[in-house]
Parts: C-alpha cells; structure tokens; sequence
C-alpha cells in the first residue's frame, strides 16, 4: 500500500488508493475508504482507524469495574421442577377451606330502634280521614305524647300548626278576635288563622274550657262557616280540628279535679281517638344509653303499680325529666324523688311492690345509691 500522508498526519481524510489488510484485526481495508492509518512506529504497516484509537485509548488507565458472575440460564429441568411446584401450591390453595371470621360478642345492651310514630297515630290518622267535620278529641293520660303526634300529622299533611290553649277563664275574643278601638281593624288569632287559611288546630287540655265558649266553636265546626267581628268567614277545606285532654269530658276524676263535665252537644261534636301510653316508643326514644334505658324501664313498672293501686303520674315529663337530674349527677333514686314521686306518702310502698331497697329521705341525698 502507497505510503501516503495527508495534511493531518498519516491518517484520515485521504482515501485509501489500494486494498489492504490491517495489521491489528487482520480485515480487509478497501480502497476508498477514509478509515485507514498508517502506523508510524511500525514501518509499512496500516490499520483501520478504529484499531489505532482502541490502540490509544488502552494505554490510557481505565476506571475499576466491578465485574459480577454471570447468572446461568435455569435449566429445562430446573425450570420444569419450579412450574410443578407452583401448580401443586396452587391446588393446595384451592382446597384450602377459608379461615371463618371469629364471631364477635353481642353487645350487653344496644338501643332498639326508634318507631316513627307512636302506636295510637295510625289509628287517629284513620279516624281524622273519616270525620267529615274533620274534628276528633284525644282523651289521654298527661304526658303521652298526644300534642307530639299532633305535630308529626301536621307535618305529614304539609299543613301549618296551631296550638291554641283554653282554660275556663279563656273568652270569645281569644278565638274569634276583636276590633281594636285604637285602629279600628281586626285583632286576628290563631283560631281565625286557622279556621280561614286553613291548617292543623291543637286545642289542648279542653276538658277544662268552659262550657258556653265549647259552644260558639261547636257552631264553627258544624255549619262550615262561623261569624267573626267583621263578617261571616267560610271554613276553609284543609281545616282539622284535634283537642285533647285528661278526661273523657264527663266530668272530673281523682287524678283530674279539676276538670269540667261539658255537655253532651260538646261530646256529640267529636270522634274519640283511643289513646294510652307507648312504652316501646319511651323505651327506644329516652333510652339513648344503658343507664337511660334502665330507669326508663325502672318507671314502667312503678307505672304499671301506680295504675293498679296508687294514683301517680309516670309521664314521659317524668322521664325525661328523671333522665336530665342522672345526666346532672343524681342517682336513680335521687332521681325518683326528685322527678317522680315529689314526696308521695307511699313512696315506700311502691319501692316495696317493685322489690327495690328503700332508702328514706334523710338518707337519700346523703350518698345514696343506684
């Protein structure tokens, strides 16, 4: 091969004029080429040009490496060996029953879900759909939870509510209003409200009314129409009338002394909605905690002595009441004086019938017990 130098040295940027043969790698070098060199320590030798730089750089000193031991493939046999053992613990697993759950220790006390109405609403819902003059009477023990029901009913008609109390000292112009003599325009009331725009009316406690007031309203319920101080007003369609009371308004009774007999045209202008204590209701309602739920269950039975033998009223008042004194600090029994029993002469009886140690009064706020 012609020795031929370039203006860079002896290598590159000329084009080889002749085949040769390197003498590093022992290839072809073909004429043409740009990768050749001559070597200028060995005379008459070339080289490809890559030859001379692996040349040069392996005199240069190299970084350490770190040089890790070839993994061998996995045998055929070996590899067979692994898939037998996962389908064999695969099977294994298939048959391998699941674990059940330990079953978990039931509660000693959980709250009983709360009814949505009490267990007389159905039935004073019915009654109220069939009373054409769309007025019944709730005679019932204080406390029962009538004037509650009569809210959930006017709820649930999507009605406005009215509550308008009568006492035997209650006047015409407490219902049916007055003219003002300053403004000379009409005083409205909850009854004229009612009675005109319509809605749900609660007359509570109209057992102790008196009697010639129960007749102006007896005309209002009758007729469908009643005269106020400025005019005749037509009854409106969506009026409900629900009283209630203590008695079954025939007179007075040794709970309720104070209670009038009213009179028979009084009587005739309602329907009658039995009604009676719901201890389920009570129960689940006031019993928001274990302690709750025991004296709530404690006062139905001094209730249900109380009934037989003893007049004394366990309300939900009493309830709910003997609840707030526990949640102050009181005892159970502190609690049944204070919201209960109020000093009744046969405390101690009671406490005998329902088979509970009695602690006397000047004992009682001096520790007590539960």
């Amino acid at each position: 091969m012609p020795n031929i130098k370039s203006p860079y040295g002896m290598r590159g940027n000329v084009k080889c004029l002749e085949d040769g043969i390197c003498w590093k790698c022992g290839k072809a070098i073909k004429v043409g080429t740009l990768n050749w060199s001559y070597n200028t320590q060995v005379a008459g030798k070339y080289s490809h040009q890559d030859c001379t730089k692996a040349e040069a750089t392996s005199s240069e000193p190299k970084a350490t490496e770190v040089k890790f031991p070839p993994v061998p493939e996995p045998s055929a046999y070996a590899q067979h060996d692994l898939e037998k053992q996962m389908l064999e613990a695969l099977e294994a697993l298939k048959q391998t029953k699941p674990i059940a759950p330990k079953p978990q220790a039931k509660p000693s006390w959980q709250r009983p879900e709360v009814p949505a109405h009490h267990k007389c609403y159905d039935a004073m819902r019915r009654i109220m759909n069939a009373s054409k003059k769309r007025s019944i009477y709730i005679p019932g023990a204080p406390g029962s939870g009538k004037t509650y029901s009569i809210m959930q009913y006017a709820a649930e008609m999507k009605l406005a509510y009215y509550c308008q109390p009568l006492s035997e000292t209650s006047t015409s112009s407490d219902l049916f209003g007055y003219i003002s003599p300053m403004t000379n325009e009409l005083v409205r009331t909850m009854f004229r409200n009612w009675y005109e725009l319509g809605g749900v009316l609660d007359l509570p406690e109209l057992d102790n009314t008196d009697p010639n007031l129960l007749t102006m309203i007896n005309n209002a319920i009758d007729n469908g129409i009643c005269g106020f101080p400025d005019g005749m007003i037509k009854r409106h369609d969506n009026a409900y009338l629900i009283a209630n009371g203590n008695t079954d308004m025939r007179g007075p009774t040794s709970q309720f002394p104070g209670r009038r007999k009213l009179d028979a045209s009084n009587v005739e202008r309602f329907k009658f909605v039995p009604w009676s204590y719901d201890e389920q209701f009570e129960l689940a309602y006031y019993g928001t905690t274990e302690e709750n739920a025991k004296f709530v269950s404690l006062l139905h039975q001094i209730r249900k002595h109380c009934k037989a033998s003893i007049e004394i009223v366990v309300s939900q008042r009493a309830i709910l009441d003997g609840i707030a004194d526990i949640e102050a600090g009181f005892t159970i029994d502190q609690a049944l004086y204070i919201s209960c029993f109020k000093m009744h002469p046969e405390t101690e009886d009671i406490y005998n019938a329902i088979g509970r140690p009695f602690i006397p009064v000047d004992k009682l706020f001096d520790g007590g017990s539960n």
